[in-house]
């Protein structure tokens, strides 16, 4: 699935996205686009298998949640590949139900927005470009809102979504991924001449005088001289983060969106890349064998 195009949620064209658009909506009518001709393929590439059942659940929280309304809480949910600045028409995350007092079992449903970001192409086909996204600009609902939405009591948002680095936390689950499915033997020649991922802190992103400053600000990766698992330098990963407080339980107007948590995700796959090819680069090679 991986070698085929993206699906449209606007204009589907695969019946197993099963995606329901929100909010579906131009701030002009008569401004929604015309469908793309010809409309992908009927075995597009619906979302991220990554954002759907792994990303969002931990956003979510659930599995450290208090008790909600009812007995036990769960989320599902679902993601379409769509550029985060859209605005014809717009693309937020959307929770579509509650859970109610008396419900043995309560599911929310809740969708997301996903951007992979990827490096240029250089001229010359030299390798050093990554092949996998450097970035995933996700758009998700925030842990207070899943939490609210389950009839939790008291949700506080600066510890729900502010105390700790939420995106951090999805990351490092990324590099965790990735490096319990790395083969033994690159894992330990990684070990003995990689530069690690280290997850950071998440970088604070608000709106500025053009608007979400998120939307631009790259993932941080820095590298850090001294430090590294391996006694090596490593690289640092910081993710921005852009937190809008929850209103109304989320019955706002899609002029006003309450209730969301953007991050920029390190990929499963950059994270593998990493560890397989780019990772070795400034200890093991042609040009730097400094390891040794």
């Amino acid at each position: 699935q991986w070698l085929k195009p993206s699906c449209n949620s606007d204009f589907p064209s695969n019946p197993v996205c099963r995606y329901p658009k929100w909010p579906d909506k131009c701030l002009i009518p008569g401004t929604y686009p015309d469908p793309p001709n010809p409309l992908p393929p009927s075995d597009c590439t619906c979302g991220s298998p990554w954002v759907i059942h792994t990303a969002h659940k931990s956003m979510a929280g659930f599995a450290v949640a208090p008790k909600g309304a009812a007995g036990s809480t769960s989320m599902t949910s679902n993601d379409a590949y769509h550029d985060v600045s859209d605005v014809r028409p717009f693309h937020l995350p959307h929770i579509f139900n509650n859970c109610s007092a008396g419900e043995t079992t309560c599911v929310l449903n809740a969708t997301t927005v996903d951007m992979p970001v990827f490096e240029t192409l250089e001229n010359a086909d030299t390798g050093f470009v990554a092949i996998s996204a450097v970035e995933m600009r996700v758009k998700m609902k925030s842990r207070e809102a899943f939490w609210q939405a389950a009839g939790i009591p008291n949700v506080n948002s600066t510890i729900t979504d502010l105390t700790g680095s939420r995106c951090r936390e999805i990351n490092e689950m990324s590099w965790e991924w990735a490096w319990n499915n790395t083969a033994p033997k690159t894992k330990a020649r990684f070990q003995k001449t990689g530069q690690y991922y280290i997850m950071g802190d998440d970088v604070n992103s608000p709106i500025g005088i053009t608007g979400p400053t998120w939307i631009k600000k790259a993932m941080l990766y820095t590298t850090v001289a001294t430090g590294g698992p391996n006694g090596k330098s490593y690289v640092s990963v910081q993710s921005p983060r852009f937190f809008v407080k929850n209103k109304n339980n989320g019955n706002e107007p899609f002029t006003d969106p309450v209730g969301m948590h953007y991050c920029k995700l390190l990929s499963p796959a950059r994270a593998m890349e990493w560890i397989y090819v780019d990772g070795l680069r400034a200890y093991d090679s042609l040009n730097n064998h400094s390891a040794f």
